[in-house]
């Protein structure tokens, strides 16, 4: 009997262990990926948008809505950060959808204005964003998503901006994207 209690304490006592061993363990982080990413522009004030365009006018307001999902394969919600980077432009208004306003933060050295925007995964998320570029050029946005979302998820989205009135007839030219 003396002997079995013995073998049973042992049992017991691994079995102990291994709990306390394994109670500090981190399950596997979920992966990330971005499902949705889209860029879309209004010609009309913001009434109505559309990812055709891709030429606006200097010194006049560009109406941008972005639209951004990012999954985690555990299908759970997750917070998840990150930035969108638009230089040379005057910031104007920046919100969420549902309303919430962004504060976008100005960094004079490099120009760059960023828009800081915090979601959560597995739905869509929609924002608006009304800009004045200050320059005549080929302006690109950098949007970039914090861990632990890879960095192969940012994006560069590039639209024209051009002196006097932009050509009425490139609503039908697809925005340009790096790489492409």
């Amino acid at each position: 009997m003396k002997a079995i209690m013995k073998r049973v304490l042992k049992v017991v006592m691994v079995m102990a262990l291994v709990v306390i061993s394994c109670a500090g363990c981190d399950p596997e982080p979920p992966a990330y990926s971005v499902s949705k990413k889209e860029f879309f522009y209004s010609t009309d004030n913001g009434s109505s948008y559309g990812n055709r365009r891709i030429e606006f006018e200097v010194g006049k307001s560009v109406y941008m809505q972005l639209v951004i999902n990012v999954k985690s394969d555990d299908e759970k919600s997750h917070d998840i950060t990150g930035q969108l980077k638009i230089p040379n432009v005057k910031s104007v208004d920046a919100h969420y959808l549902k309303g919430q306003k962004i504060t976008p933060n100005q960094d004079d050295i490099s120009g760059f204005t960023i828009y800081p925007f915090n979601i959560t995964t597995n739905e869509d998320w929609t924002f608006f964003f009304e800009f004045v570029p200050n320059n005549v050029e080929t302006l690109q946005m950098e949007l970039l998503f914090d861990d632990p979302v890879p960095d192969k998820y940012d994006d560069i989205n590039t639209i024209k901006i051009v002196t006097g009135t932009p050509k009425e007839n490139n609503d039908d030219v697809e925005p340009t994207k790096e790489g492409e």
